[in-house]
């Protein structure tokens, strides 16, 4: 029964304000669907897997209208349609939705690999190497090493006391 409403489904998507939240909502019902489908005792293989197939159908339309907005936007407007707020989904980013509908398609795609990419190395040059970086997580050594406070100053002794 439910089978029958893909057409429809696809025709909404279509005309939707918000094709990529859309999409990866759409993904998640067919996908829950599909694992409701298949845990019945008189379950439908066929019609488990075709809801499967659909939902991820739907999470690669939501990858390609990504992708589109991508090469279409510098990076400063992509950021901004990537980070924004969906009130359609309780105030979530795309990629807050991807991860807790676990669309780990669309979590895959360059488009979002480069601003993960880009937002955990921040502002660090792209030549650094991966030693610096690891030898920057390493605690001050410094901070091991014993001092000697009889020879402060009062002042120095009140301010090392603090």
């Amino acid at each position: 029964c439910i089978m029958q409403f893909h057409d429809m489904a696809l025709l909404f998507w279509s005309r939707c304000k918000e094709p990529i939240v859309s999409g990866l909502i759409a993904a998640k019902i067919n996908w829950y669907l599909s694992e409701f489908e298949s845990n019945k005792l008189a379950c439908d293989e066929d019609n488990a897997e075709a809801l499967s197939n659909q939902g991820f159908q739907f999470e690669q339309m939501a990858c390609s209208v990504m992708s589109e907005c991508y090469r279409k936007f510098d990076r400063k407007d992509w950021t901004k349609v990537l980070v924004a707020p969906r009130p359609l989904v309780n105030n979530m980013n795309l990629i807050e939705l991807a991860k807790n509908i676990s669309a780990d398609n669309f979590i895959a795609e360059s488009p979002i690999q480069s601003y993960l990419n880009h937002t955990w190395m921040g502002q660090i040059h792209h030549s650094t190497t991966m030693l610096k970086i690891l030898l920057c997580c390493v605690p001050p050594l410094f901070l091991l090493l014993r001092y000697n406070k009889r020879n402060m100053s009062s002042e120095d002794k009140q301010a090392w006391e603090r």
